[in-house]
């Protein structure tokens, strides 16, 4: 288990308060009899507090089996797999059980998101900076070593020197802190850390543990003509950060917040090899962590029902768990309980306290570990990342959770896609038995197939045995209800397709995408000033007062502030770019600008975000002395003019001007041109015009002429037909009155 804290160079760990097991003799008491009794009253009070952890920590692991189901949900989700009751469900109607996977991209692109912005490969998260006004007396060491004397400073001189030393000092621990950062795999940790919030909605990081962490130097060895180098191993405590597993911690079920909780639990499983190891750890009692492996018959303890079930998510068989649950209580106790089993108190008046805020490490109850909270500000070394808050629990919501309606939905179109789609794929079948049987006694269908009478009857009709029909495809309406599904998953989970580089239905034009991204990081803006409040300023925070604590370093040593800077990594780098040339190009104008030299800082960070090296960039004590030489150089007189070249420069400026007079003339003469054409060209088409109106009046006066003749000659052709039309029937009327005789 991790040391939380602890000096590093002190035997056992103790720093201050931190206690040990109290093993002195009474000078009084001479009894052996009397000191067996003593050590047995404590051991007995070890294991009652032992036993009474161990009963609290599983009635809290207990009281939270609801979330764990909630959390293995969200698992299942996430690698694609039904629950079963949906499989049971599935399985009675013989269904597909296919499963479109909507959640694994989109806790991909959160991930990926959150990890660009959060963890930038060219600079920190975080800053390290002096406070405005620091102290001078802060720095006597350092004032002591300069042979200054604060009393024969003016304030604005005290002001000036502790600002530079503070500055100094700042950018040493900034670089202390760092280096130690880089060694416990920062940037790793926290991607763990995000990657579980991601799924379960809530990611926990421990820091800073302190570790014993073994390196090796090379040294050269010559016998005078062969030169060697001898590693030379050396062990050294130093901080480190994890991730700690969300099935393993436990903390008060009451808390909505991690700084709210009376007490946590966190839950290790150990091996053998590893409880031997964590017997020589400082602190740690090894003869109870012996009397554990002798024994070695329980283990396992019975809050581990949910390796069963993640192995089997992650497609594993079961296995026996060969190790042993190791739990770390991070909590108040009380003075009498602490004295009791024989700890030491802290100095000064902490005994009269009504609690103590304490490490505890037992195994199965018994007590291997009783340190008190080392760090003197009584902060705990757990920060809890939410992803979405929920309003009855520390833990969060995570993305599978958040989208769990519209993966249903999808799931449940796309099966019933399939199914229709195979049922449509091919013709049903209606076989009348009564009439036929196959050759082969198999009634499926199949290609060049033969077929037997099964009838009696003569001359029996066969066409009506077998019949076919297709299955209706409805496909095109269930697609669109699948589509729907994966839109709503957008919007459940504020990450729509341009968030994860995909257009979709987004607009082309550049000033259109901008706005979209933007709104599109509105929701991600929260979420990462969610994690710089809960991760990286408690952290950070957390890693700065241990150094000041325990590091040995005096010139890293100072009054100091952290803040974090993931927010604002979300303006956009094209943005902070063109902002950046704008005031640049300002500054490289203001007099006072660029002989302070801030114009090439600002030119420094340019290259940085444009991506060039640090090479083209002057440094700091470069911009310092190009400064000097300009204020030193003294300002140069310009030599004389020359007559020749002051004569050329007239001749020049002359034929420049008669240039100029004559290309006005030329172009006003165009001008001139240019509206004569215009005019004529106006006065043809008002010509045309006016004859088109002409030709146009001629032609209606035609037209009408030749309507009235037309008319004429139709009514002519209409009265001589209507009187042949009269002829013909009083010939007809004649001959039938005169019997059919002709006129």
């Amino acid at each position: 288990m991790d040391n939380a804290f602890a000096a590093p160079g002190l035997p056992g760990g103790l720093a201050g308060a931190a206690p040990a097991l109290l093993l002195e003799l009474d000078t009084a008491v001479l009894d052996p009899q009397a000191l067996l009794e003593q050590q047995r009253e404590r051991d007995d009070a070890i294991d009652m507090l032992g036993g009474t952890l161990q009963k609290l920590a599983e009635e809290t692991v207990a009281r939270r089996s609801t979330l764990e189901a909630r959390w293995l949900d969200d698992l299942r989700q996430f690698n694609s797999q039904y629950d079963r009751e949906t499989l049971a469900r599935i399985d009675r109607v013989g269904g597909s059980q296919a499963f479109v996977n909507l959640t694994r991209p989109k806790v991909n692109t959160l991930i990926g998101r959150l990890c660009d912005i959060l963890l930038p490969t060219d600079d920190t998260n975080y800053g390290v900076h002096a406070t405005p006004r620091p102290e001078l007396l802060l720095y006597a060491d350092e004032l002591q070593a300069m042979q200054v004397d604060p009393a024969q400073l003016t304030p604005e001189q005290a002001q000036e020197l502790a600002r530079s030393i503070a500055d100094k000092r700042c950018r040493a621990m900034a670089e202390e802190m760092q280096d130690q950062l880089d060694q416990a795999n920062y940037a790793g940790v926290l991607r763990d850390v995000i990657e579980q919030a991601a799924i379960y909605g809530t990611g926990i990081l421990k820091g800073p543990v302190v570790e014993a962490r073994q390196r090796v130097s090379w040294e050269p060895l010559s016998d005078g003509a062969t030169t060697v180098h001898v590693g030379r191993p050396s062990t050294a405590l130093q901080p480190t950060l994890r991730m700690v597993n969300l099935w393993d911690f436990f903390p008060d079920a009451s808390a909505l917040r991690i700084e709210d909780c009376d007490f946590i639990f966190e839950r290790s499983f150990l091996t053998a090899r590893q409880m031997r190891h964590l017997s020589r750890q400082p602190g740690v009692m090894a003869d109870r962590v012996a009397s554990i492996l002798a024994g070695g018959a329980e283990r396992m303890s019975v809050t581990t029902g949910h390796l069963g079930e993640l192995r089997r998510i992650a497609g594993l068989s079961e296995t026996t768990q060969n190790r042993y649950e190791v739990w770390e209580y991070h909590g108040a106790l009380s003075v009498e309980d602490w004295r009791a089993c024989g700890f030491d108190l802290p100095e000064g008046d902490a005994a009269e306290l009504i609690d103590l805020d304490v490490i505890v490490t037992f195994v199965n109850g018994t007590v291997v570990k009783a340190i008190m909270n080392p760090h003197e500000a009584g902060e705990r070394p757990y920060s809890v990342f939410v992803l979405e808050r929920s309003d009855v629990s520390l833990f969060g919501i995570g993305i599978p959770r958040l989208m769990r309606g519209s993966q249903a939905s999808a799931n449940a179109a796309w099966r019933m896609l399939m199914d229709n789609g195979g049922l449509a794929a091919g013709v049903q079948a209606i076989v009348n038995k009564r009439v036929v049987k196959p050759e082969d006694g198999n009634w499926s269908v199949r290609p060049r197939k033969t077929w037997y009478v099964d009838t009696d009857e003569l001359n029996a009709d066969v066409r009506g045995a077998i019949n076919f029909f297709d299955v209706p495809c409805n496909i095109g309406p269930l697609l669109e209800l699948f589509n729907l599904s994966r839109l709503l998953t957008d919007e459940e989970t504020s990450l729509p397709q341009i968030a994860a580089g995909q257009q979709g239905t987004a607009t082309k034009t550049a000033q259109g995408m901008t706005i979209l991204i933007n709104a599109a990081n509105t929701v991600l803006r929260r979420i990462v000033k969610n994690f710089d409040d809960e991760i990286t300023k408690p952290l950070i925070t957390r890693w700065y007062n241990w150094n000041m604590q325990y590091n040995q370093r005096a010139d890293i040593k100072g009054d100091f502030q952290v803040i974090a800077r993931g927010t604002a990594a979300l303006m956009q780098r094209d943005e902070q770019i063109q902002r950046l040339m704008q005031a640049y190009q300002m500054a490289s104008q203001v007099p006072e600008m660029v002989q302070s030299g801030k114009h090439l800082e600002m030119l420094g960070e340019l290259f940085r975000l444009l991506g060039l090296e640090a090479r083209f960039v002057l440094s700091d004590q470069q911009i310092a002395q190009l400064h000097q030489a300009t204020q030193q150089q003294p300002p140069q007189q310009p030599p004389p003019p020359d007559p020749r070249i002051a004569a050329a420069q007239l001749a020049q400026q002359g034929q420049t001007e008669r240039l100029q007079m004559q290309l006005q003339h030329d172009e006003a003469q165009q001008q001139l041109d240019a509206q004569l054409h215009m005019q004529k060209l106006a006065l043809q088409r008002e010509l045309a015009a006016q004859a088109a109106h002409g030709k146009l009046t001629e032609l209606g006066v035609r037209q009408q002429l030749s309507l009235a003749q037309a008319q004429a000659q139709s009514d002519n052709i209409r009265l001589q037909i209507d009187a042949e039309n009269q002829r013909q029937n009083a010939e007809l009327a004649y001959a039938i009155h005169n019997g059919g005789q002709g006129i």
